[in-house]
């Protein structure tokens, strides 16, 4: 059982390593993009590029600390115990 947490830990990592690559190739990207425009256009793209990576990697956290609370937090506690759900049924309704 140790063998494969460390095993899941060391994916887990490079998960996270994997992140900070795209990070780095999207500034990048924008740093060329800006570099080859005049001043104006350098100082706008290098702002609007910012702004992309931002909302792009706030994405990232936001589907990941979903992933982290639904299935390794909520694994943890979730018996399966109880009754089955049946949904309501309006009469006439198919």
């Amino acid at each position: 059982e140790t063998g494969i947490n460390l095993f899941a830990n060391t994916l887990s990592f490079m998960r996270v390593a994997a992140f900070s690559l795209n990070h780095v190739a999207l500034a990048l990207a924008v740093f060329t993009i800006a570099n080859g425009l005049g001043t104006t256009g350098h100082w706008l793209t290098l702002f609007l590029g910012n702004v992309v990576i931002i909302v792009l990697e706030g994405g990232i956290v936001a589907i990941q600390a979903l992933r982290l609370m639904y299935y390794e937090g909520f694994s943890r506690f979730f018996s399966g115990d109880g009754t089955e759900f049946v949904p309501l049924k309006l009469v006439g309704v198919k």
